[in-house]
């Protein structure tokens, strides 16, 4: 099978596909790299879960749900690359971590959630 586009040299590796930066994620890049650790475009999003939870079945899904949208599994490479480009990892496994604050109280439970979230 021959392919061609964006990627195709990337076949064989742990590489799904390559793509140019748009305008906007160039424009992105830049910031980010211009103000290190600013935070600037990270976006973090947090859920409060109650009642019984099936942590194999939620980190399944979400395993399911990363290995259908490559977006899901991309990074910016900009170091060692000519131009900047965005590489989609071919089933890049999802990092899943349990921390249980149901036994702290709220003060210390918040905490440990602050500190999640800062690093």
């Amino acid at each position: 099978m021959t392919t061609s586009g964006p990627g195709a040299g990337a076949r064989g590796t742990g590489i799904e596909d390559v793509y140019p930066l748009t305008a906007l994620q160039q424009g992105m890049l830049l910031e980010s790299r211009l103000a290190p650790g600013s935070g600037v475009y990270w976006v973090q999003v947090g859920l409060l879960l109650e009642g019984e939870l099936d942590l194999g079945a939620l980190a399944g899904a979400w395993g399911v749900v990363a290995g259908r949208h490559g977006v899901l599994r991309s990074g910016v490479v900009w170091e060692g690359v000519a131009v900047p480009v965005s590489v989609v990892s071919r089933g890049a496994g999802v990092e899943w971590v349990v921390v249980d604050v149901s036994g702290l109280g709220e003060g210390a439970a918040g905490g440990v959630v602050s500190g999640l979230l800062a690093a």
